[in-house]
């Protein structure tokens, strides 16, 4: 007969930031991160805090003017391939540094999706996903929100040499006249970012995603 390995509460602590043993789940908390080298930009996910190369993505140091149907970006976040077979399950929760900008006599309203994803390297699987509510600006005002919302994950499964992917897709609207901008942010020392400033704001630079990883009880 196969002998079940236990993981002591002792143990599960040492492993990750919180457990929930009535759940038996361990969370982990993993910071959103950009690195450069000479291929470009990269982005990350890191349970370490370091510096990151920049501090936000969207337009944070000017305006652009946004199509009709709304100007989006899409960007992926990877933890570094899995040496082990690793399983989640649970409840995620995605804190996050929002910005929102409406040009002068316009509203702008803008809206984080954050999508947990499976990577082999090829193919994406999707797992489970969460919107947050719009965010609003008018008049240059330039609004700062942390956001901090759940994902309820699935139990699934990674294999040795598999990725779990954070994608962050921030749609930005006008609600009214014809110009606007957002940001989310990524630095996990939280230092100022041009637009969303911690140290003078009620904001975050820091954002960074709890995951629940399922426990060997």
């Amino acid at each position: 007969m196969l002998q079940k390995k236990y993981v002591s509460e002792q143990e599960a602590n040492a492993l990750y930031d919180y457990t929930d043993i009535a759940e038996g789940t361990g969370l982990k908390r993993f910071y959103l991160l950009c690195t450069q080298d000479n291929g470009g930009l990269d982005y990350h996910l890191t349970d370490t805090q370091l510096y990151s190369n920049t501090y936000a993505v969207g337009e944070v140091q000017g305006r652009q003017t946004l199509a009709a149907d709304g100007s989006e970006t899409d960007t992926d976040f990877d933890l570094s391939p899995f040496n082990t077979p690793k399983t989640i399950k649970g409840t995620a929760v995605v804190s996050i540094g929002h910005w929102a900008r409406g040009d002068s006599s316009s509203t702008v309203g803008s809206t984080i999706q954050a999508k947990i994803r499976k990577w082999d390297g090829t193919t994406e699987t999707e797992i489970a996903s969460a919107t947050t509510a719009k965010l609003t600006d008018s008049n240059e005002a330039e609004t700062n929100k942390i956001e901090c919302f759940k994902i309820t994950v699935p139990q699934t499964h990674f294999k040795a040499g598999e990725t779990l992917r954070l994608t962050i897709i921030m749609t930005v609207t006008n609600e009214a006249g014809s110009g606007g901008s957002g940001a989310y942010a990524h630095d996990p020392m939280n230092q100022d970012a041009p637009n969303i400033t911690p140290s003078t704001e009620e904001t975050i630079t820091a954002s960074n995603i709890l995951l629940p990883f399922k426990l060997d009880l």
